[in-house]
């Protein structure tokens, strides 16, 4: 049903920027808004918001069920074959809805902005993110909850994956990611996905590829998450196959130590940055610092990727309800990669580390089997 707190949330933020109107499609901004939200497709759904006016849902027939589910207010529909845009604009019409400055994520399709620009005269088209950005920050015990279970859960979901051990070696990356997708689909986690990346393949922050075959003597580093409730679980832990050598060993160290220093400057009332720069001074410090090439963090929430971020510049004063990543990497070309990552929830008593699966070096050994 309606999430009615945070649709007054969102119109007093409104009403402070003076936006007349918000247009909410399928989307991380709908899910905040609603508790939910459809898959996206062609037909066009819009949760319609606007300061002192009463909101509405305009969707398809097909979705009435759906519709219902979502939104205990006012429920307009359209049918296939009908042009949902006239309805729309009828339906602000009735309601006496401005639009002027009307709002928009900036996921919004061009199939469905495209029309709207058309349809709405003197309309100017913003991004919602003054709006939306400055609300989903602050997570709300519900949303504090969500992120706990689901950062659990994928701790779990890496532990029955790591118990095959030594039996990894020969696999390839896919049947890696495979299992891992496998066991956090059985403990409830939606949307599995990862980063498997074996070897020198780990040299690639975002490598996407899963034909990588893990090897003895070898790195896998593993960059995982899903949602519980659509709310991220993003972690990253790296490990070895056989008898790592001196470098491996050192270089892991200094990941580990850059990503406990991290989380130890996440503080209430210091500015994200300080996040970033407690971390990169371990590694740089220790003389790896042009490889490290990425910000230590960023937010997450219902998007995995979400404001703000622990970087260089974040002037972002942590506050309760703050959720984010902590993954300081270090990345030799043409050899190994190893990241370590943990998400941070900011409460009223300071941070909390939401995953518990060890940061210590673990190997394994063919005949560990």
């Amino acid at each position: 049903m309606m999430e009615n707190e945070r649709i007054r949330r969102i119109l007093e933020m409104m009403e402070r920027q003076q936006i007349d109107l918000l247009l909410l499609m399928p989307s991380a901004g709908m899910k905040y808004a609603l508790g939910d939200s459809p898959i996206a497709d062609e037909r066009l759904f819009v949760l319609a918001l606007a300061p002192g006016k009463k909101p509405f849902l305009l969707a398809n027939s097909l979705y009435q069920l759906e519709a219902a589910e979502l939104f205990d207010g006012e429920c307009v529909f359209w049918q296939d074959g009908e042009d949902p845009y006239p309805v729309l604009c009828r339906q602000l019409e009735v309601l006496g809805y401005r639009w002027n400055r009307t709002a928009v994520e900036r996921s919004t399709q061009a199939q469905f902005l495209l029309p709207l620009q058309k349809l709405l005269p003197g309309a100017g088209f913003e991004p919602a993110s003054e709006i939306l950005d400055r609300l989903r920050i602050h997570k709300d015990e519900k949303e504090r909850e969500r992120l706990r279970k689901a950062s659990r859960l994928g701790d779990e979901a890496l532990r029955r994956v790591m118990e095959r051990g030594g039996r990894w070696i020969g696999k390839t990356e896919a049947e890696f990611f495979a299992r891992l997708s496998y066991e956090m689909t059985c403990l409830g986690l939606d949307v599995p996905d990862a980063c498997v990346c074996a070897g020198a393949n780990a040299a690639d922050p975002h490598y996407v590829s899963r034909q990588g075959i893990i090897q003895e003597n070898s790195c896998l580093l593993v960059d995982f998450g899903g949602t519980w409730k659509h709310y991220y679980t993003d972690m990253t832990r790296t490990f070895w196959f056989g008898q790592p050598d001196a470098e491996f060993e050192k270089v892991y160290d200094i990941v580990r130590r850059a990503n406990e220093a991290g989380e130890a400057a996440a503080i209430l009332g210091r500015p994200m940055e300080e996040i970033d720069r407690a971390a990169r001074k371990v590694i740089c410090d220790a003389g790896y610092g042009q490889y490290f090439i990425h910000r230590t963090g960023h937010g997450v929430g219902i998007d995995v990727h979400e404001s703000p971020n622990a970087a260089e510049g974040e002037k972002a004063i942590l506050e309760p309800g703050m959720a984010f990543s902590v993954e300081p990497g270090i990345y030799l070309p043409g050899r190994f990669g190893v990241r370590i990552e943990d998400l941070v929830l900011m409460t009223e008593v300071g941070a909390e580390v939401l995953h518990s699966y060890p940061k210590e070096l673990t190997c394994f050994r063919r005949e560990d089997v």
